[in-house]
């Protein structure tokens, strides 16, 4: 199994918060190589894609805490990233279905394409 560690190919990195279970996030913790869908916008226009992967610093996040995370791209979210980016500062949920289960911030990210402000 691969761990938060030993992930090194990841387009992206961020914070992440799981929503506690009682404003309506998971009962259980999930662990590195999560596949939720992930949420984000681009050029105004919501899109999700369950083909991205996510790694949790300590290999596990529960309800109500938040952590690092590594996130691994694929498929057409990788298309999309190569091609209009993926901003530091930019935020994103963890959905199952029509449920935000976490939310978060990219801190890196290898197709970061807004301009340094002088």
């Amino acid at each position: 199994m691969r761990t938060y560690e030993s992930v090194t190919d990841n387009e992206l990195e961020g914070i992440v918060f799981m929503i506690p279970t009682e404003y309506g996030g998971r009962s259980t913790s999930a662990f590195s190589g999560y596949r939720g869908q992930f949420f984000w916008h681009i050029n105004n226009e919501p899109c999700t894609d369950w083909l991205a992967e996510t790694y949790f610093e300590g290999d596990s996040l529960e309800p109500g805490k938040s952590c690092k995370v590594k996130i691994r791209l694929t498929g057409t979210i990788l298309e999309l990233g190569k091609k209009d980016g993926f901003n530091i500062g930019r935020q994103f949920a963890l959905r199952e279905g029509s449920k935000i289960v976490a939310v978060g911030v990219i801190t890196e990210s290898i197709y970061n394409t807004a301009q340094p402000s002088n």
